[in-house]
């Protein structure tokens, strides 16, 4: 996966957008990288999946337990708390953008796959903006 596409990505999702939250923040950018894997998944309403592998080498993270779980911890803290999302109608959301998870068991190469739902505000969000675009862009 090329690491230069995802900056690129990761730049359009969060700094064209009216999401608040600290774009370099680690936990930011593993729900980036996760949404960046799941890119087709999402523009047809399914569930994403990925394994912490494609994580890692998307960050360029180091291959070590430590970033494995750092990587874990990310996906849990985007499960549990809250982010805030400014809506059209010049509302604010406040939801969880990981709805639910499924972890692998017995993963000691962290290689089995994920699966994750993520919040349907945030998928419209994504759906609905020049994201599809993006996407596209990133294919050719």
């Amino acid at each position: 996966m090329d690491s230069t596409n995802f900056e690129t990505f990761f730049k359009k999702v969060w700094d064209k957008s009216n999401i608040l939250i600290d774009a370099n923040n680690f936990n930011l950018k593993i729900l980036t990288a996760i949404l960046f894997i799941g890119r087709h998944q999402i523009e047809l309403g399914e569930e994403i999946t990925f394994n912490l592998n494609k994580i890692r080498e998307l960050l360029g993270l180091e291959d070590s337990i430590y970033t494995y779980h750092r990587i874990e911890n990310a996906i849990f803290y985007f499960k549990i708390n809250f982010y805030k999302c400014k809506l059209k109608n010049n509302r604010e959301r406040i939801a969880h953008a990981i709805k639910a998870f499924e972890k692998p068991m017995n993963d000691i190469n962290f290689e089995k796959e994920w699966r994750v739902e993520i919040d349907s505000v945030l998928r419209e969000r994504i759906l609905q903006s020049d994201f599809h675009d993006l996407f596209t862009e990133i294919e050719k």
